[in-house]
């Protein structure tokens, strides 16, 4: 098998990312790398880091892209986490990615870059992309994204198995889901009648519920009498199912 190969095969499992660590450890030299960049084969993302054209792009792509770039230690973090799995309505301009490690190369600017320590139980793997557990994520958006749009994603998160009932129960009871008594069940029951939102395959399609306005419909009287015209203006505030279609005019001579 050609080096060309090696490393075709080896992007099918890495989102197209392939690295020099990557082709160190299949036992394929960096030049070669260079040379197939040279020919239009992979395309180089930054130092060390390529993206093999000859592989199509995954969802994941550019998530797997940002991690790469961010260096070996880095994961998806915060919102990018809640937007990869549909969470909390959230559509971030940039990915955000954690490392603890001092990054002194240029990243696009599709990429936004944070310094954090991360535990290993605040970490996990996304179809070979490492990025922060959901509850984590969650906690770490507390103070930009709304409480309202996390205590859903707990939910749908929940209902979607995600993240188990335990690390449910106590997301909500941090973000005060659990307040005056209220269990999950009166929670989404309150909520579904709020926001109207509804569920399909696991995604959150939200619709805003219709609110009805007061019309007001008038309806004028002309009666004639001789040579003087009087005209009375009535009018009414009705609702839209009492609404009239039309509205006429009647004149006596």
């Amino acid at each position: 098998m050609s080096y060309r190969q090696t490393l075709r095969w080896r992007a099918f499992d890495t989102h197209g990312v392939i690295t020099i660590p990557d082709a160190d450890r299949l036992g394929v030299p960096a030049v070669e790398l260079r040379k197939l960049a040279h020919r239009g084969a992979l395309e180089r993302l930054g130092h060390g880091i390529y993206r093999m054209t000859e592989v199509p792009p995954t969802p994941l792509s550019e998530y797997a892209e940002a991690v790469a770039l961010a260096g070996p230690h880095a994961v998806i973090a915060d919102d990018a986490v809640l937007a990869l799995h549909d969470l909390a309505l959230v559509n971030p301009r940039r990915i955000t990615v954690a490392t603890p490690d001092r990054i002194r190369a240029t990243l696009p600017p599709t990429i936004h870059l944070i310094r954090r320590h991360l535990s290993p139980e605040e970490v996990t793997d996304i179809d070979g992309v490492p990025a922060m557990t959901i509850p984590a994520a969650l906690r770490a958006c507390r103070d930009h994204v709304m409480t309202d749009r996390l205590t859903q994603a707990v939910h749908d998160a929940r209902e979607r198995r995600l993240i188990d009932q335990d690390s449910a129960a106590r997301l909500l009871a941090e973000l005060g889901a659990d307040r005056g008594g209220q269990d999950e069940q009166g929670y989404r029951g309150a909520e579904g009648k709020q926001s109207g939102r509804r569920r399909s395959g696991g995604v959150l399609a939200g619709t805003t519920a219709a609110t009805s306005a007061a019309v007001t419909a008038g309806s004028t009287g002309v009666t004639t009498t001789g040579t003087t015209t009087r005209t009375t203006t009535r009018t009414t505030t009705r609702t839209p199912a009492e609404r009239p279609t039309a509205t006429s005019t009647e004149v006596t001579l």
